[in-house]
């Protein structure tokens, strides 16, 4: 199916989820596997459409600032927190 921008500021929604699992990929080789990806919703912009090519349009169109390399970049955040801190 789709996955929806509904609802996506107001609680967790499988297209966040796509968004945070697929930094979260690109990141392990640099990182390692102890990693959490946490996407803010106001980044997320647009929705994927089921049956549609994916394109690297339909990505800058979704993810804020994802249609210019160096944009990528520094939009990332990387803090380092002990598990009582995230929870």
């Amino acid at each position: 199916g789709n996955y929806s921008a509904r609802g996506l500021r107001v609680k967790e929604t499988a297209l966040g989820n796509l968004v945070s699992d697929a930094i979260r990929t690109g990141l392990k080789p640099q990182l390692g596997d102890d990693l959490i990806v946490m996407t803010h919703s106001g980044g997320i912009r647009d929705q994927i459409v089921a049956g549609k090519p994916l394109t690297r349009l339909d990505i800058a169109n979704m993810v804020m600032n994802a249609g210019k390399r160096e944009g990528e970049i520094k939009e990332l955040v990387n803090v380092k927190m002990t598990g009582s801190q995230i929870i």
